[in-house]
């Protein structure tokens, strides 16, 4: 009996609590305004609002200015000489005819190539990738929905930004893909990317802006100007040099290289990099460039406490050229540049890359922070040396370390290339008996990093080196023979 009357209570309490809940619940709904519900339906259709029913209107207004882009390369083949005599035959000519049909062997084979492009003019220019088109012996273009094949000419290419300018005749008005501004679009956008990967003609994939301004991705080297835009719509091999496209059909980027290790990782050189550049191409058939003359570096957590700044913002300059634009303005190693023309620099390459484009012997302002002091200069940026010039340039800036006991030298961009590093200096020279001796430092070592700090230049390592307090460890990661590994040297 009790029992039975216990658990009557606890039913009765449930209920009296779930008839409470659900009056509460009644007042609560009443109170809500009607237009909460209404804001809340209005921001997701907002938010799908610009997601396309269909790709298609876009798709047609585009295909037709998207080409299909095949190349052909002529490699020589050299094989060891099995019979000197002129009178007599090879004795392995018997066997390659009996085997593979021919007599003699080939002196020579053709490697083809496949990439993609899109016309920017009536009369038949196209832009691409530079790695498309170079070092080619025959460029053949395939256009939508026609039979025929052209034969095209390199107008002009620029292996640091990886764009290229061809030509076709096709003795009719081409249509035309209009070029857009990348610098508009946002991380998030829908994109397009139309192409011939695999040689799969006209192929059409889809994606967002996945990052804007990826710097640090530098498939042609360190030297590459980069500001790549990442997209996850789809590339291949054979995407190389097709468009991407937004949702208006405009050109925003160049698609120039996938991730080789992830999936849906791709890059696009952003168009308004092209229009910088394309002119040139188009006049000169080269990017004629400026230059200051300095050896330019990030600014890590040891270069902010060595000199003392607020912010790892600005290109750190670690060397200057002797008799360069920037020794003649008084730019010196260890200053900050902050500012170039009015634009604000965030790290070496937004740098690089506002100098590049500068006119050459124009004067330029730079706002620049020395020993904790904020200065302006003025300096004439000139024409960039050859390559053969830098290198010379380079070779001439060697330092020494007395302390040490070794002399160090840049590193051209070759060597760097050469050896699949981004930077590096190398050792030209160990004094006898000296700490680096001691340590087994050896002539031809290269000095990757000094106490966890990538080494750019021999004047940032000449630094770094100077502001390890006595008695503590310098760490050296070195890199000998294909092979990394670290030595310490206490001071």
């Amino acid at each position: 009996m009790k029992k039975s009357l216990y658990f009557f209570a606890v039913i009765l309490i449930g209920a009296v609590t779930f008839l409470a809940g659900l009056e509460f619940g009644q007042k609560s709904l009443q109170a809500t305004p009607n237009d909460t519900a209404k804001n809340i339906t209005r921001d997701i259709t907002a938010l799908t609002a610009d997601t396309p029913s269909s790709f298609a209107p876009l798709v047609k207004k585009a295909m037709p200015a998207v080409v299909n882009i095949s190349v052909e390369k002529i490699i020589k083949y050299k094989y060891p000489k099995f019979n000197t005599s002129p009178f007599q035959d090879d004795p392995f000519d018997d066997f390659f005819e009996r085997f593979f049909g021919f007599r003699h062997m080939p002196k020579e084979g053709r490697q083809p190539g496949l990439g993609s492009g899109f016309i920017v003019s009536e009369d038949g220019y196209i832009l691409t990738n530079h790695h498309v088109v170079a070092n080619v012996d025959k460029i053949t273009v395939k256009l939508y929905n026609d039979e025929n094949e052209y034969s095209a000419k390199i107008v002009g290419t620029d292996e640091k930004t990886d764009i290229a300018l061809i030509k076709i005749d096709a003795k009719k008005s081409l249509p035309v893909l209009p070029l857009g501004d990348s610098d508009a679009a946002e991380i998030g956008d829908w994109v397009i990317a139309i192409g011939n990967p695999l040689g799969l003609s006209h192929t059409v994939t889809k994606g967002i802006i996945s990052y804007k301004g990826r710097k640090e991705v530098k498939p042609g080297g360190p030297q590459m100007l980069a500001d790549f835009i990442q997209t996850d719509a789809p590339i291949n091999q054979g995407n190389s040099g097709g468009p991407l496209l937004n949702m208006k059909g405009e050109v925003i980027g160049i698609n120039e290289s996938i991730s080789a290790v992830g999936q849906n990782i791709g890059f696009a050189v952003p168009i308004n990099m092209v229009k910088v550049i394309m002119p040139q191409l188009k006049e000169k058939g080269v990017v004629e460039r400026a230059w200051l003359g300095i050896g330019l570096g990030f600014i890590t957590d040891e270069t902010m406490k060595n000199l003392n700044l607020k912010s790892k913002k600005g290109a750190f300059v670690g060397s200057v050229f002797r008799d360069s634009p920037a020794d003649k303005a008084g730019i010196r190693p260890d200053d900050v540049i902050v500012e170039y023309d009015g634009k604000k620099i965030d790290n070496a390459d937004d740098l690089r890359w506002l100098v590049s484009n500068s006119a050459i012997n124009k004067p330029v302002k730079v706002r620049l922070i020395r020993e904790g002091k904020e200065l302006t200069l003025e300096v004439r940026p000139s024409k960039m040396p050859t390559d053969e010039e830098l290198e010379k340039k380079a070779m001439g800036q060697v330092e020494k370390s007395s302390e040490l006991g070794i002399e160090v030298e840049n590193m051209t961009p070759e060597m760097l290339k050469k050896e699949r590093l981004g930077y590096g200096i190398r050792v030209k020279s160990v004094l006898q008996g000296s700490l680096a001796e001691e340590a087994d430092i050896r002539a031809g070592d290269i000095i990757v990093e000094l106490n966890n700090n990538k080494i750019q230049n021999t004047t940032q390592f000449m630094s770094i080196y100077k502001s390890i307090p006595k008695g503590k460890p310098a760490r050296f990661m070195i890199l000998r023979d294909g092979a990394f590994f670290y030595i310490v040297i206490k001071k």
